[in-house]
């Protein structure tokens, strides 16, 4: 972590004459920084000028990625009912925000596109089963290492996550650019 990002946790924003090195090493407009290990907390960087000095100031946010959630029914039967689905900040620092409630009816062995975004965080999926007379509920923590984009229903009537095909390393570089 730079000095600039330090002062910034620490005091809440960081000012300079000169240029923001924080801008020049990364795309503030489309990356967040991570903080923490293995309780990441994202936050997003902004560069204001006040007067002759630049301003770094981070709020915390719950990264977006490009990427979309999918329910997927792999029962048998056809699964209807009443879903809720949240995100919410690693931290627990932000609000909860509802990514999807509202009534589902998905054939056996379909899919259903939830939401057009994927967050990084932790999710909670609540679905209440007409047909089965039950609820069921499924937590899971999402990162850029531990990316689970999809929700599955199986013949048990159990909710899961689905991991990627290829586990995806977390990568750490030394203040010269260096892999460690």
């Amino acid at each position: 972590m730079n000095d600039e990002v330090q002062t910034v946790l620490d005091e809440g924003k960081y000012e300079s004459t000169d240029n923001i090195h924080t801008e020049q090493i990364m795309d503030i407009e489309e990356s967040y920084i991570r903080v923490g290990h293995p309780q990441y907390i994202y936050y997003q960087p902004t560069i204001e000028k006040e007067d002759m000095l630049n301003v770094l100031k981070m709020e915390e946010k719950i990264p977006v990625t490009n990427s979309n959630l999918y329910f997927y029914n792999t029962s048998s039967t056809n699964i209807e009912g009443y879903l809720r689905i949240t995100i919410e900040s690693t931290s627990g620092n932000l609000d909860k925000k509802t990514i999807f409630d509202g009534e589902i009816n998905i054939p056996a062995g379909e899919q259903l596109e939830i939401d057009d975004k994927y967050y990084y965080g932790i999710y909670t999926a609540e679905l209440d089963l007409i047909n089965e007379d039950r609820s069921l509920k499924k937590q899971w923590r999402t990162n850029r290492v531990n990316y689970y984009s999809s929700l599955y229903i199986s013949d048990n009537m159990n909710l899961s996550t689905e991991g990627p095909i290829a586990d995806i390393r977390d990568c750490r570089w030394d203040i010269f650019g260096n892999l460690k």
